[in-house]
Order: structure tokens, then sequence, then C-alpha cells
């Protein structure tokens, strides 16, 4: 799933909290850009935002965490969890609404992050740092709302 914004930008800031300097030591920025368009090193730009854009619309289906019962739903549409047998599986066919209704009521991000205060200084400095990275995210959410809905035939959110 694609995490909220300030998540991704939470994950960023992670690495103060490590660091304990205002100053990041990662010389990487914009990760899901660069995961997706397979630019590890280097300067990145809009041609590389444009590039991720495009592997997210035909590659991933996209979940939000703010959206998660909706995303959750939209995966097990997709995916026909709740029609398939998995022989030998952790859960039972029988038992995956317990499951499934357990997951959907306690939605956990398992990385823990610091919040800081949006529009603070380091907050301002990390988001510039992660400005395709945000750009992706505000592509995803799009996605989410407006364009994979028709593709997997869920009403509109």
């Amino acid at each position: 799933m694609i995490c909220t914004s300030n998540d991704t930008l939470h994950y960023c800031l992670s690495c103060l909290y490590f660091t304990g300097i205002p100053s990041c030591r990662r010389t990487h920025f914009d990760r899901t850009v660069r995961f997706l368009t397979n630019e590890m090193t280097g300067t990145l730009n809009h041609e590389h935002l444009n590039l991720a854009k495009q592997v997210l619309e035909s590659k991933c289906l996209v979940g939000i965490m703010e959206e998660f019962p909706a995303s959750v739903k939209r995966f097990n549409r997709y995916f026909r969890w709740s029609q398939r047998s998995f022989e030998g599986g952790p859960v039972k066919l029988t038992d995956r609404g317990i499951c499934t209704a357990h997951v959907m009521s306690t939605p956990d991000n398992v990385h823990k992050h610091p919040n800081y205060e949006e529009g603070s200084n380091t907050w301002n400095k990390l988001l510039e740092k992660n400005r395709l990275d945000m750009g992706l995210y505000n592509h995803a959410v799009h996605l989410f709302h407006n364009v994979q809905v028709l593709f997997v035939g869920d009403q509109p959110i």
C-alpha cells in the first residue's frame, strides 16, 4: 500500500530521530520514485516522476492508509481473497471474515516515526527534499479515488 503523505514524510523524518541532527545524512531522497524508476543514485527530475506515475498506473493496485477499509475491500475484490481456499494457509476460509474484521478495525502502520509539526523548518526541509515522492503520493490518491475505481469495479469513494 502507498502510505499517507504524513507517513511518507515521517519516514524521511525518522532519520532525524536516529542521527539527531536536522540535516539528515541520507543522500538519496524520493525513495519511492527512485525505486519505481530504478534510478537509485544520481539526480532525479520530473521525467522520473512522470515515469514513476506511469509505473504506478500500469503495474500497481493502489491502496491508501487513510482509506484503509476501502483499500482492503478493493484488494479483496481484485485478488478474490474471500473466494479462495489457501490450502495449508494460516486462516481457514470459514474464519476469514473474523480475521478481516479484526484487521480492518485496527489498521496499523507498524513503522513508528517521530511526529514533527507540519510547516516547521524541519518538516519543510524534508518536504522539499522529497518533493517528487509527494507528487507521486498525490497521484496515487488521484488513482485511488478516480481511476482505479473503474478498473476494480468499486463504487466511487
